[in-house]
């Protein structure tokens, strides 16, 4: 699940609704005080639910953000319906003045730190600067289109695989090597595979041709995802991803784009609700 398109919900809804559930549960339901912890055991259980997961698409520190902001936003909800109704005595009311002021100051400077990244990203552009294709290969030379590149998608191309998936009519077919031999086979005889994980390859059909031909690998030192697509005229593109990170993640990388000879650079960062880019031509 992508948990970027919830995380609104998650920062403003699950707070509010917290705060709103506590504040109405102190001050109408006075002899059912137990329902004054559901939220609080569902929010605990969701904390433990996504700690045991095996797929994290958020890093776990901002999880703990939001979970923090919704604490808050149960104690402020409790405390102000403690104030509403006037406390047993002295002590009391100026315990739940305490949370009640510790709790508003922490959600106001939690909303604080979210809303100022909110306006920084929503003013951010795209930013353009020529790039020359010399300078890139200087900064990643793994992004120059080489005979090898060539070689291995001519060799894909005569592959019983890829010829079995262009008779076969479909429009896409994807192939992944893991359980296609003679792709496997092909990659290792030209890729090392101590450093490169084969994870994908696949053709475009059309009109009963091979119009495309692609392969997805991932290098394990440094760290990047290489794409080549080949078409049938003989025109590449090669992309590069470095991830800085857990690739799994996707949070922060650089894009590098071979195509045919004309390169490119995007920085991407996902941070809050927004993805951040920055491109360089060439």
């Amino acid at each position: 699940m992508n948990w970027y398109a919830v995380l609104p919900i998650l920062v403003f809804g699950g707070p509010a609704a917290g705060f709103l559930w506590e504040l109405a549960v102190g001050l109408f339901c006075r002899t059912r005080r137990y329902l004054l912890w559901v939220p609080v055991l569902a929010g605990a259980l969701g904390l433990a639910l996504y700690a045991a997961s095996p797929v994290h698409t958020l890093p776990f520190s901002f999880l703990l953000l939001c979970w923090g902001l919704y604490g808050g936003g149960l104690l402020f909800g409790w405390s102000l319906s403690h104030l509403l109704r006037g406390g047993e005595d002295r002590f009391q009311r100026y315990a739940v003045r305490a949370v009640a002021l510790c709790s508003g100051a922490a959600l106001a400077i939690g909303f604080g730190v979210l809303i100022s990244h909110e306006m920084r990203s929503a003013t951010y552009t795209m930013v353009g600067e020529d790039i020359s294709e010399e300078r890139v290969l200087a900064e990643i030379p793994e992004l120059a289109i080489t005979e090898t590149d060539r070689e291995i998608l001519s060799a894909l191309r005569a592959s019983p695989s890829v010829q079995a998936a262009v008779a076969g009519g479909e429009p896409f077919i994807d192939l992944p090597p893991a359980e296609h031999e003679d792709i496997r086979s092909i990659l290792s005889e030209f890729l090392d595979e101590g450093r490169y994980r084969f994870s994908d390859a696949g053709v475009l059909v059309q009109s009963g041709e091979a119009t495309s031909l692609y392969y997805d690998i991932f290098d394990q030192e440094k760290n990047a995802r290489i794409m080549v697509t080949g078409l049938g005229t003989g025109y590449l593109h090669k992309a590069i991803a470095v991830y800085n990170g857990d690739p799994e993640e996707e949070l922060s990388m650089v894009i590098y784009e071979n195509d045919n000879g004309a390169c490119r650079k995007m920085t991407e960062q996902r941070m809050w609700f927004y993805d951040f880019y920055e491109t360089e031509l060439g």
